[in-house]
C-alpha cells in the first residue's frame, strides 16, 4: 500500500477542475489524481533533475491508477475581486473559489493495491517532501508518505456501486492513463488550451463517490451558540451564476424553485420534513401573518437579469435551516443548460447587516419603486351607490386600496403614504410570469407603484400575490 498524507496549512484549497472558469465559482475537491501527478513529475524537476527519467516513470506509472480518498469535511468558500482594466470604470470581477478544510485534519491519498520498492518509497517520499503547495500557490501543504491509512471514504463510484443520494456525491475528478506517458502528464497547460483540447492527452475522467460535507459549523468547536443568537440571522444572501442568467420577467419562477432546493436540502441534511419556515405550511395550511422566508430573486446591476438570491425570514433561521440554505449548490428549473443557475453563498446576516449586504432590498428609504409586478389577490369589484339622491359608481378593492391595505397589514405606517403608478413601458409587468408551477393562480392584474412614506422604512417590501417568490417587490431609491 502507498498512502500519502497531505495537510493545508492555511486551511484552503484552491484549483479550479479541468474544463472550468474561474469565475464559475467551482473548487475542484479533492486534489484530481492527474493533479498529484503533475505537482510530482514538477517537483522532480525542480529539486531531484538528476533522478533518470526512466525511474521518474516507472514511480509515476506505478501511481496512475485512480487511488482511495479519506477527506476531511470541508466546505466552499470564495473571495471577489476587481481587476482594474484599461478602463477604470469597468474593473473586471474575478472570483477565487477554494475549500475549507480544518488546518489541523489531513487529506489521505491511497493506493491500496499499489507496492513500490524501497528505492521508489524513499523518491517518493523525498518529492512529497519539496512540495509547498497544490493547485495554486496559495493552497500551502506539507505533504509526506506514511505507513499507515485510515479507511477511505471517498472512492472510484464502480468500487462503492450506486451512491446513496442522501450521503454521498458523485464527483468527476481528471486521472492518468496507463501505462503512463510522462511527456503528455508534463505537457503545459498554455500548450493544451491553445490547441483547443477538451482534456489533455492521455487522461481520463473517474467518477468517485464522495461524503457529502455541506454542513458549515455556526459557531467554533466547544462554544455551541445559544439558539437565541442563531434566530437573529434572518437573512441568506447568494450570487447566481449561469453562462445566461434567467432574465428579471422569471423573477417568480426562481423564487419557486429556490423554495423546492431549501426544502430538499433540508430533507437531504437531517431526514425530516422541512419546518414551516422554508415550506409556508402549517399543518398542511398555508402559514398566517407572513412568518415564513421569503426567496427574493433580483437583478442588482440593471441588465435585465436575474443575478442575487435573497432569502429572509422576519422571525430568523434556527441552525439547521441556515444549514440546508448553505448547501444549496445550484437552482434548477429545466432540463436544458440554460435553466440552471449556480448558487455561490455570500454570507448570513440579520437585518441591520442585511442593510449593508443589500441596501436596495432593505433601505431605510421613504421612496420604494416596483421591480416585480404587484398582481393583485383580490377582485376589482364596481357596486352602485345611492349619494344624495344620485346614483354613483364606485370602484372596491382597486389595485392602490389593496396595496395600501397590504402595507397596513405588515406594520407600516399607513399615515402620509403615496402611491403612483410606475410602469416603465405599457407592456412591462404583463411580459413577467405571474403563475406558480404548483399553487393557486392570481386572480388577474399587474401593476407597478412608486410608495413615498412619510419617513424611511426598512425591507423589505415584498406585497401582493406571490410575494414570497419575489413578485411585488419594491427597492429603495436613493436617498434625497
Amino acid at each position: 500500500m502507498v498512502a500519502v498524507k497531505i495537510r493545508f496549512l492555511a486551511g484552503r484549497y484552491h484549483a479550479t477542475p479541468w474544463g472550468r472558469h474561474v469565475n464559475e465559482g467551482v473548487a475542484e475537491w479533492p486534489p484530481s489524481p492527474w493533479r498529484l501527478l503533475r505537482a510530482l513529475a514538477s517537483a522532480w524537476k525542480t529539486h531531484r533533475p538528476e533522478v533518470p527519467r526512466e525511474e521518474i516513470a516507472a514511480l509515476l506509472d506505478a501511481l496512475a491508477g485512480p487511488p482511495e480518498y479519506r477527506v476531511p469535511d470541508s466546505r466552499s468558500g470564495h473571495t471577489r475581486h476587481y481587476m482594474p482594466t484599461r478602463n477604470p470604470a469597468s474593473p473586471t470581477l474575478v472570483l477565487d473559489t477554494f475549500r475549507v478544510v480544518d488546518r489541523r485534519e489531513a487529506l489521505w491519498v491511497i493506493w491500496r493495491s499499489v507496492e513500490l520498492e524501497p528505492g521508489q518509497r524513499r523518491l517518493l517520499d523525498e518529492l512529497l517532501r519539496t512540495l509547498s503547495y497544490l493547485g495554486r500557490a496559495e493552497s500551502w501543504i506539507e505533504a509526506q508518505l506514511v505507513e499507515q491509512a485510515p479507511p477511505a471514504n471517498c472512492v472510484p463510484l464502480g468500487e462503492a456501486g450506486e451512491p446513496s443520494p442522501s450521503s454521498l456525491e458523485t464527483v468527476n475528478l481528471l486521472a492518468a492513463r496507463q501505462p503512463l506517458d510522462l511527456g503528455l502528464l508534463m505537457a503545459e497547460t498554455a500548450d493544451l488550451r491553445k490547441r483547443r483540447l477538451l482534456m489533455p492527452p492521455g487522461s481520463r475522467w473517474v467518477q468517485y463517490a464522495l461524503p457529502r460535507s455541506p454542513r458549515i459549523r455556526l459557531a467554533p468547536a466547544g462554544r455551541p451558540s445559544e439558539p437565541s443568537e442563531l434566530r437573529r440571522l434572518t437573512v441568506v444572501r447568494y450570487l447566481l451564476q449561469a453562462k445566461v442568467l434567467p432574465p428579471i420577467t422569471q423573477t417568480l419562477l426562481v423564487g419557486h424553485h429556490a423554495r423546492r432546493a431549501a426544502m430538499s436540502w433540508y430533507h437531504r441534511l437531517h431526514h425530516i420534513d422541512p419546518p414551516s419556515v422554508l415550506t409556508g405550511k402549517h399543518d398542511g395550511k398555508p402559514l398566517e401573518g407572513h412568518r415564513h422566508a421569503f426567496y427574493l430573486a433580483t437583478d442588482e446591476d440593471g441588465d435585465g437579469r436575474l443575478d442575487h438570491l435573497t432569502i429572509w425570514a422576519r422571525e430568523g433561521f434556527e441552525k439547521r435551516e441556515l444549514e440546508a440554505l448553505a448547501s444549496i449548490p445550484e437552482l434548477k428549473w429545466g432540463e436544458a443548460e440554460e435553466a440552471r443557475a449556480k448558487v455561490v453563498l455570500l454570507g448570513f446576516g440579520d437585518d441591520l447587516l442585511a442593510r449593508r449586504m443589500a441596501p436596495c432590498l432593505f433601505g431605510p428609504s421613504r421612496r420604494w419603486i416596483s421591480v416585480s409586478p404587484f398582481v393583485l389577490v383580490r377582485h376589482t369589484k364596481l357596486r352602485k351607490e345611492v349619494a344624495d339622491g344620485q346614483e354613483r359608481i364606485r370602484v372596491v378593492e382597486a389595485p392602490v386600496d389593496q396595496l395600501l391595505r397590504e402595507l397596513q397589514n405588515r406594520g407600516y405606517p399607513s399615515q402620509g403614504v403615496r402611491v403612483r403608478d410606475h410602469a416603465p413601458s405599457r407592456q412591462h409587468w404583463i411580459r413577467f410570469r405571474r403563475r406558480r408551477p404548483s399553487g393557486p393562480p392570481p386572480v388577474g392584474g399587474a401593476f407597478g407603484f412608486e410608495i413615498e412614506f412619510a419617513e424611511e422604512v426598512t425591507g423589505p417590501l415584498a406585497l401582493g400575490y406571490g410575494c414570497h417568490f419575489g413578485l411585488g417587490l419594491f427597492v429603495a431609491r436613493a436617498r434625497e
